[in-house]
């Protein structure tokens, strides 16, 4: 499947800043089911590091610690805004329909803002630095 076209009125966030952002989903079999969409649709995030990372929901905007292991998917500045543009307005454009159909079952969650080594996709938390008093 050829890259997604993206619609004129989203094409001026592009020339904004880079966006990031990931697909969060249970670790398991949907991982390559997701990753394979977004590369199919060119939405795949490319370049140096991994495009499939851990996902620590207690380290991202104050979310709760998650019991079940995650993972994200990232996703390349195309597919974020992409995909802000479907949040916004599910008519904007068309998402594979397997990837709406997770996204409206829960399986999958759309997470703007997370980049691919930020605290909350690092597969072991960051050494938290601690003042001993004496």
């Amino acid at each position: 499947m050829a890259p997604t076209r993206i619609p004129g009125r989203c094409a001026a966030m592009l020339t904004e800043r880079i966006r990031v952002g990931a697909m969060v989903m249970r670790k398991g079999e949907l991982t390559q089911l997701v990753r394979r969409e977004l590369h199919q649709r060119g939405w795949l995030r490319k370049g140096t590091g991994s495009n499939v990372t851990g996902f620590r929901e207690e380290f991202h905007e104050g979310g709760q610690e998650e019991e079940a292991a995650l993972s994200a998917v990232h996703l390349s500045h195309d597919g974020v805004v992409a995909m802000e543009a479907w949040m916004e307005d599910r008519s904007a454009l068309e998402i594979p329909g397997e990837l709406q159909r997770l996204l409206e079952d829960g399986s999958l969650r759309w997470v703007p803002g997370v980049r691919v080594f930020s605290r909350a996709c690092a597969e072991t938390p960051a050494p938290q630095l601690s003042l001993i008093h004496i």
